[in-house]
């Protein structure tokens, strides 16, 4: 796995620095300054990032996602990181285990740490054998808070790709909205799949399940009169 996690930063593991200098000079930085230049980050946390040194969990997400390194952001070594920084009580199988349960998706990870840190006093084990029906009301609550910002289209998108029956391609969403242009479109996917909210699996599109829910019984008013459904 290319993130270690130590404390509370991430560092890339010894082994996979070699593909991350890869990665650097494929997305088209001929130096780290160059990279620093576009991040706003200092050459010394670049340069950190890419030797393998420790930086905090923003720091080493921004520059996964810069460098398109995104798969590594669903894994269980950066969802585990994320429970550990907000101090949660439980032993680390507990932790791993709560990560799977949501697909190792660092926004829903973000939104269930919240909830168990408020309501369950840091406590995995009680968040784990909690009334369902309450924890779900709570996610609602805070996934409302995270998606209330999205535009009309990334809204459209997102209810495509949540009432189709299987993973949704491109062309797909194309003829779904064959009223927007395909740069706005290809836009509008990125800032969803930056934010966690859309997940990619071999070219192909979908949600988490509670995020399908949320979206199929909040967003169907949004819907363009000029959407294919």
């Amino acid at each position: 796995m290319l993130g270690l996690f130590m404390s509370r930063s991430l560092r890339v593991r010894h082994d996979c620095i070699e593909r991350v200098k890869i990665a650097v000079t494929r997305s088209g930085y001929p130096h780290q300054r160059a990279l620093a230049h576009d991040t706003g980050l200092s050459i010394t946390t670049v340069s950190s990032f890419i030797t393998g040194k420790p930086v905090d969990y923003a720091t080493f997400e921004e520059l996964c996602r810069k460098l398109n390194l995104d798969w590594l952001l669903g894994s269980s070594e950066i969802a585990f990181s994320l429970l550990q920084s907000k101090q949660l009580l439980g032993t680390e199988q507990q932790k791993y285990q709560l990560c799977d349960l949501y697909s190792n998706n660092p926004l829903i990870i973000k939104i269930i740490t919240h909830i168990i840190v408020e309501l369950f006093n840091s406590d995995v084990e009680k968040f784990l054998t909690q009334n369902t029906l309450l924890v779900s009301n709570q996610i609602h609550n805070l996934l409302e808070q995270q998606l209330n910002f999205l535009s009309t289209l990334e809204q459209q998108i997102m209810y495509a790709v949540a009432t189709h029956q299987q993973l949704v391609t491109i062309n797909y969403l194309i003829n779904k909205l064959p009223h927007i242009s395909i740069s706005h479109l290809f836009q509008a996917i990125e800032n969803l799949y930056s934010r966690c909210l859309i997940e990619k699996t071999a070219d192909k599109y979908t949600l988490q399940p509670l995020i399908i829910e949320y979206v199929q019984n909040h967003f169907h008013q949004n819907l363009d009169p000029f959407m294919n459904f």
